[in-house]
């Protein structure tokens, strides 16, 4: 009798630890799943106009300020292609109005679409940038991670 007993308690455990199991990961997929509904909505990205003699005064006046400015915010640039990679890892870009511009920009290509569009495209070529500041160093100038190129 006493092991009829022991068996029967040891079975509901079982059961109860079955049934436990499933309702408690089925809640914990569920709430993983929301969360990842909510990560993947973002607000639209608004690019700030800015021109690259002004970036370029800035970095020379103040890196750390420039730093402080421009680091990981959303830019739309406007400027002269200086140089294409061969590779299409990244372009340059130069003041429009300053043809002994020493640092400018340099953007990097992020897809396929990105790369199609700088083959069309010649040194010297007034091209628009929208993109976001990943650096900014006094000697390097300015990196930025492209979002999308246009003429």
């Amino acid at each position: 009798m006493k092991k009829a007993i022991i068996a029967i308690v040891l079975i509901l455990i079982i059961i109860a630890a079955i049934s436990g199991g499933n309702s408690s990961n089925n809640t914990v997929q569920t709430s993983s799943d929301t969360s990842k509904q909510t990560e993947n909505i973002q607000e639209p990205i608004e690019y700030t106009a800015v021109d690259i003699d002004t970036m370029e005064e800035a970095l020379k006046n103040n890196a750390a300020a420039a730093k402080d400015t421009y680091v990981d915010k959303y830019f739309e640039i406007t400027g002269k292609l200086s140089t294409i990679d061969s590779d299409l890892k990244y372009i340059s870009l130069r003041s429009l109005t300053n043809d002994f511009d020493l640092t400018g920009v340099q953007c990097y290509i992020k897809n396929d679409e990105q790369k199609e569009i700088v083959k069309t495209l010649s040194k010297g070529d007034t091209i628009r940038i929208k993109g976001k500041i990943t650096k900014v160093g006094e000697v390097l100038g300015y990196s930025l991670d492209i979002a999308e190129i246009s003429k």
